[in-house]
């Protein structure tokens, strides 16, 4: 379809728009509005992609791959890592394709590139961009070159990202080191005796990886979370040999890493065999990590003042900047790079039958994923518990898709738990049979067996 008309793409909703009963076409709105039949007349950009989501999924992870031929694969990251230059891209938020909280950025890319289909769907030669963020808009301008954009009005940056400078990023991250370090000193729990259970006969050595968060120790002696449910006692019943390494995240419960030793402390009392992840970094891995974080924040910063030196334009730069700085030059790459060395340690030292995790496309699953599979532990279960949207980019792609080795091996996990039509649905680029279908919560102890 083919039209001589211009269309004014509008930023913010207004209180017109939101009582006006018939949508008017040579409006579109960033934001969703309502509207009694978005089928026929899309009122809103977020109208589009709900009706089109089948036709956009392929284009994002397309932009996506885009984004990483010119942003890594020409520059000197890509090479760089001792263990695979194309793991940091991997463990990077480019990668992740997003968490909707954590990096708006890729939201706003899913809406350009919807943007830019449906202007060439419908054909209009010209585009208003009216009360953008100046660099939104921007990202706009680089993505529809064939437009003639004429930006109106435009509003401060949105800030999505980082904002702070070199030194203070640096500074973070030497201080980062220096708290794990200390951390490893004076918060160390104390030992178990991992063999203390020898005598009985185990039949498989079963590794939970989840985070310290909503459990409940006061009704029986057992671990007993909301992740989970009743799926530790079925497994207890069933006389299997369960490992379990926590994360820890912040909450009510357990609000510091003191009160983290001590709830990982009782419950290893409690005849389980349980450790916190933070605790299992040793100091000589830290130090290593630190010098490979400053030697990849240099590299990248490097290529940065070249690219700027240069004149180099880059699509959509404006607003994924300080995704590329928070994914390579912060904090979050050395925690990656750490999530690679420590996973291998441990998996080395204890081999496992099965490996569950909590599937919530983070980094460090597939650093679980890249270390238990370069060690040969292919029997890897992701187990998917958060509800799934369309708009979550995480679940755009495969949860295997090309996450490979340089000889071309599978990293990623062999089996995805699932727990209702939405998530097949959703993930429907998944082989079938790598899906299991699952009680809520509740690993099928059939397939445990």
């Amino acid at each position: 379809m083919k039209t001589n008309r211009s269309i004014r793409l509008i930023y913010a909703v207004d209180s017109s728009s939101q009582n006006s009963e018939r949508p008017r076409s040579d409006i579109l709105y960033w934001q969703r509005v309502p509207n009694k039949n978005p089928s026929k007349s899309p009122s809103s950009l977020m109208d589009y992609i709900d009706k089109n989501r089948d036709i956009i999924r392929p284009l994002v992870r397309e932009a996506f791959s885009e984004l990483k031929s010119i942003y890594f694969d020409n520059s000197s990251l890509a090479s760089f890592s001792a263990e695979s230059g194309d793991l940091l891209w991997k463990l990077s938020r480019f990668e992740e394709s997003a968490n909707y909280d954590k990096s708006p950025a890729f939201d706003e890319l899913v809406k350009i590139v919807s943007l830019k289909n449906f202007i060439d769907e419908y054909g209009f030669p010209k585009l208003f961009v009216e009360g953008f963020p100046s660099n939104l808009a921007a990202a706009i301008f680089d993505f529809c070159p064939h437009t003639i954009v004429r930006i109106i009005d435009p509003i401060d940056p949105i800030k999505l990202g980082a904002n702070e400078g070199l030194v203070i990023r640096v500074g973070k991250i030497v201080g980062y080191a220096t708290m794990l370090m200390l951390r490893r000193i004076w918060w160390q729990p104390k030992k178990i005796d991992l063999n203390r259970e020898k005598s009985k006969k185990k039949p498989k050595n079963i590794l939970f990886l989840d985070y310290l968060y909503d459990f409940d120790t006061s009704q029986r002696e057992e671990y007993q979370s909301s992740y989970w449910g009743e799926l530790p006692a079925r497994l207890d019943e069933l006389g299997y040999s369960v490992f379990w390494l926590h994360l820890f995240v912040p909450h009510p419960k357990v609000r510091n890493f003191k009160r983290a030793n001590e709830v990982i402390s009782l419950l290893n009392r409690l005849q389980n065999h349980h450790s916190l992840f933070e605790f299992e970094i040793q100091i000589t891995e830290v130090v290593v990590a630190l010098a490979r974080t400053v030697g990849v924040l240099v590299k990248s910063k490097v290529g940065r003042l070249c690219r700027h030196w240069t004149g180099e334009r880059v699509a959509g730069w404006s607003i994924f900047s300080d995704e590329w700085i928070r994914s390579f030059e912060s904090t979050e790459l050395m925690k990656n790079l750490l999530f690679v060395t420590v996973f291998k340690r441990l998996l080395q030292q204890r081999k496992y039958d099965i490996i569950v995790y909590v599937c919530e496309n983070q980094p460090w699953e597939k650093a679980l994923c890249y270390a238990s599979c370069g060690l040969g532990q292919e029997n890897i279960v992701a187990s998917l518990q958060s509800s799934v949207r369309f708009w979550d980019c995480r679940y755009l792609g495969n949860l295997q898709r090309e996450f490979l080795s340089p000889e071309g091996t599978v990293l990623a996990p062999k089996f995805v738990t699932i727990t209702g039509k939405q998530h097949q649905t959703v993930l429907q680029d998944v082989e079938g049979s790598a899906l299991v279908a699952v009680e809520s919560y509740r690993i099928n102890s059939d397939y445990l067996s």
